[in-house]
């Protein structure tokens, strides 16, 4: 029986095959144990991937690999950002100009209605890009404003460079379009389950999609997202478990 692995502290390790064609790789420090790649960078100062490399990596998992000379024009004009929890990332007061890839962290999309009452219209996890499209597409003023819900970090980067890319082709805007055919595709998940009239699916909904959100996320957010209150949410987890038991 082979013995089992030990990895340095803080090591991000991924299977090969998930950096077949990994053009970047050229200029990383990589190592091999029995079928596992460790990125040493990280590993030795036992800290999180840049949010560059997490994007670079999300890029060669849909298959594609960027080469040199496309990245390096691609980085000119993105920048990592480090937003704190309850901070906003864009502000529906204005129209959105610039487009999220999250690297950490969980955001949200979050809308205030006439009453002034709030509700999530859906979180945003680690490989997801976000923005108010509808507000960059057609330049025209946000409905919604978006939020870290706990410290976010990311790739932040311009709608003329969102537009350039998706229209004129490349790697790159290979990559975006399979992100906003991914999009597209959740967010008719999103709101077939904020169909449902119980909450049941609407929370199982939560535990398929967005793990890291219920063990990250307040629960007064989650309860806005589900469209109940918090007490209602504690009710109704209180209920489950006594059934579970």
């Amino acid at each position: 029986m082979p013995q089992p692995l030990t990895f340095p502290t803080g090591a991000i390790v991924y299977p090969n095959e998930f950096h077949a064609g990994l053009a970047i790789a050229r200029c990383r420090e990589y190592t091999e144990i029995r079928g596992f790649q460790i990125h040493l960078a990280c590993a030795q100062k036992g800290q999180r991937m840049r949010p560059m490399d997490v994007l670079e990596e999300d890029i060669a998992a849909t298959g594609y690999s960027i080469d040199a000379a496309e990245w390096t024009h691609a980085r000119r004009h993105m920048s990592e950002i480090n937003v704190r929890a309850g901070s906003k990332i864009l502000s529906q007061a204005r129209i959105a100009d610039q487009y999220l890839f999250v690297a950490s962290g969980v955001a949200a999309s979050e809308q205030t209605w006439e009453t002034g009452a709030t509700s999530i219209a859906r979180f945003f996890e680690r490989g997801q890009i976000c923005s108010n499209f509808t507000s960059a597409w057609n330049q025209q003023y946000a409905a919604d404003d978006l939020l870290a819900l706990t410290d976010v970090t990311g790739v932040s980067f311009s709608d003329t460079i969102m537009r350039g890319a998706y229209l004129e082709g490349g790697t790159l805007g290979k990559y975006l379009r399979v992100k906003a055919m991914q999009a597209h595709l959740f967010t008719k998940e999103v709101l077939c389950a904020k169909t449902h009239i119980t909450i049941e699916p609407r929370y199982a909904f939560l535990e398929h999609f967005h793990d890291e959100v219920l063990g990250r996320v307040q629960q007064k957010d989650i309860a806005r997202f589900l469209g109940v209150t918090p007490q209602g949410l504690c009710r109704f987890l209180r209920r489950r478990k006594c059934a579970a038991d």
